[in-house]
C-alpha cells in the first residue's frame, strides 16, 4: 500500500529563496507545477522539468485518504493523457501554481514549494517524506534553509495542506500569524 507520512516546515518568505537555494544547493531540480482539486479527494498535476534536450511534462491523477493521526496518507498517483488533466483541471474548484525545488541530502529528498500567484511568491513550505517511525533530522539540511524554517508544521495538522495554501489571503493570514 502506498503510504506517504511527510514532514513540513514553513520557510520565511524572503526576496529571492529560490535563487539562494539554487546558488548553494548544486544538485538540485525544478519542477513547475499547475495541480487543481477536483470535488472529492481527487487532485490533477501538470508537471514540468528541464532536462537537456528540452522539457518533460507529465499529467497525473492523485487520490489520498487519511490513515489516522501518525499514519500519514493513502496516495495513489496515475499518469493521465493531457486530455484526461485538461477534462479534469477545466472541472476543478481549486487551482494553483508553484514552483518546486527538489533536492538530497544524505538520507532524506527534500522538497521546497513556492506558491506563487499573479508571480508573486506568497508561501514556501518544505517537505520530508519518511517512513513511519522516521524523524527527518534537519541538521543535513544546508545553512541557507535552516537558518529560514520559521515553524516545523506538527504532523497530520490540516492546516498546512497544498489545498488550504492554494488560497493565497488564507496563506498570508496563516504566515503572518507564525511571523508575529
Amino acid at each position: 500500500m502506498p503510504v506517504e507520512l511527510e514532514y513540513k516546515y514553513v520557510l520565511k518568505n524572503i526576496d529571492n529563496l529560490f535563487n539562494i537555494l539554487k546558488d548553494n544547493i548544486p544538485d538540485h531540480i525544478v519542477y513547475e507545477i499547475q495541480q487543481a482539486y477536483m470535488s472529492g479527494k481527487g487532485r490533477v498535476r501538470k508537471k514540468s522539468y528541464d532536462v537537456p534536450t528540452g522539457t518533460v511534462t507529465k499529467y497525473e491523477f492523485n487520490y489520498k485518504e487519511f490513515l489516522g493521526e501518525g499514519n500519514g496518507n493513502l496516495e495513489i498517483e496515475k499518469i493521465i493523457s493531457k486530455e484526461d488533466f485538461d477534462m479534469a483541471y477545466n472541472m476543478s474548484h481549486i487551482s494553483f501554481y508553484k514552483k518546486r525545488f527538489v533536492f538530497r541530502t544524505k538520507n532524506y529528498t527534500w522538497e521546497v514549494d513556492f506558491f506563487i500567484k499573479d508571480n508573486d511568491v506568497y508561501f514556501i513550505m518544505m517537505e520530508c517524506e519518511v517512513e513511519k517511525g522516521v524523524i527527518p533530522d534537519k541538521n543535513e539540511l544546508p545553512d541557507c534553509i535552516k537558518k529560514n524554517i520559521i515553524y516545523d508544521v506538527p504532523l497530520d495538522n490540516p492546516i498546512f495542506t497544498s489545498k488550504k495554501i492554494a488560497d493565497k489571503d488564507r496563506a498570508i493570514e496563516i504566515y503572518d500569524g507564525l511571523v508575529k
